[in-house]
């Protein structure tokens, strides 16, 4: 179903069908009879809503309320006067849960708008500190309007005729309805700008400060705690790609010193590695290389700290090593991977890599897979 037919899916189903189906019946049965069946409708989607998604309807749930509470003004009967001023009642009380939603973590507004809108982005914007007060202003305004449109139309029952009331309470209703509507549309408007703007403007910062960058010894330190985390989330996995004996400080301080090493820094913190060099290890030597005219750089060591994990920084530092190695003049790169981490091996098999055979090390009971990628120099 697409979206538009789902908002008016909803709209028939919480509020013409049921107000349809109380006029209807009211010519054959009392009004409280009638509207006690018409209020079956937004309850039964209410309650097919909650068993599907284990959570209430916001716009499902302020229907059905607006019908038991009228269920229940109804009931009560009264006075001309009572029942001139119930539909102002409905609204006001309407405008109250508006209101005091705002002492929760999210004001109804949101949950309305998600109801309709409803998709991952819209929700991922609560991480916003803009979009937050966006939908706690309009929360409020709307909790204003309606209560204020309430306060006028109970005064005037009490201060106009009846016939004078009735010459002027769709007046009041449908200008401060109309007020609330003209004005969400405008600001709206202008708000989804403004966040767009406010996400440009923190992806421009991110960007920048994640570019990468060679390291030197100055980093050694937060580069062995990224392979630190690295081990233990690895292990944790029961991956034992790596361990206490490798990569180790003399590893990282040789490749420090060497100016072979490159990373992204976060906040002076080293979340990502990965060394470009031209050395490959001897047991490199018996594999059937698909590249044997030009020269070979080589991949070691590519590491993300796993907080930053599945943010594509695997693929910027792979992007990153060929861009180098062509500046180096090489026409190929080459890396080994553990065969017990298949993430790993994916990766690079997305990337294009072909695995070219698999080679053994000292103290490693498991064999590690080669790949190979020809460069367009």
């Amino acid at each position: 179903m697409s979206k538009r037919m789902y908002v008016i899916f909803t709209l028939l189903i919480n509020g013409v069908i049921p107000w349809v189906l109380y006029v209807w019946l009211s010519e054959y049965m009392t009004s409280l009879t009638a509207l006690s069946i018409a209020t079956m409708v937004p309850l039964l989607d209410n309650l097919i809503h909650l068993v599907k998604h284990r959570k209430l309807d916001a716009f499902g749930s302020l229907m059905l309320f607006t019908f038991v509470l009228t269920l229940a003004l109804v009931a009560m009967g009264g006075s001309e006067k009572i029942l001139l001023v119930r539909e102002s009642l409905i609204t006001g009380a309407v405008g109250l849960i508006f209101l005091g939603s705002l002492l929760f973590r999210r004001p109804f507004m949101f949950y309305l708008a998600s109801r309709f809108i409803g998709n991952v982005e819209f929700e991922g914007n609560w991480q916003y500190t803009y979009f937050r007060y966006v939908m706690r202003l309009m929360t409020f305004v709307w909790g204003i309007i309606l209560v204020s449109e309430a306060t006028v139309r109970t005064i005037l029952v009490f201060q106009l005729s009846t016939a004078q009331f009735l010459a002027l309470s769709n007046v009041v209703l449908y200008g401060f309805v109309g007020a609330a509507i003209a004005w969400t549309v405008v600001y709206r408007k202008y708000a989804a700008k403004k966040l767009n703007d406010i996400k440009q403007s923190i992806d421009s910062t991110k960007d920048q400060s994640m570019n990468l960058q060679r390291l030197d010894s100055q980093d050694k330190k937060e580069v062995i705690s990224l392979y630190r985390a690295v081990k233990k989330d690895l292990q944790s996995h029961n991956i034992n790609q790596w361990d206490w004996m490798y990569p180790n400080g003399f590893v990282i301080a040789k490749d420090l010193k060497q100016q072979h090493m490159y990373g992204i820094k976060k906040g002076g913190r080293v979340i990502a590695a990965v060394v470009v060099d031209a050395n490959q290890s001897p047991e490199y030597a018996a594999l059937q290389w698909s590249e044997y005219q030009g020269k070979a750089a080589c991949i070691h060591r590519l590491a993300v700290h796993p907080e930053f994990q599945g943010q594509g920084m695997g693929k910027q530092l792979l992007q990153f090593a060929e861009n180098l190695a062509r500046k180096m003049g090489s026409t190929s790169i080459r890396l080994d991977v553990y065969t017990g981490n298949p993430g790993a091996v994916n990766m690079y098999e997305r990337a294009g890599y072909q695995e070219v055979g698999e080679v053994r090390f000292p103290f490693r009971k498991v064999p590690f897979l080669c790949f190979e990628k020809p460069l367009d120099t």
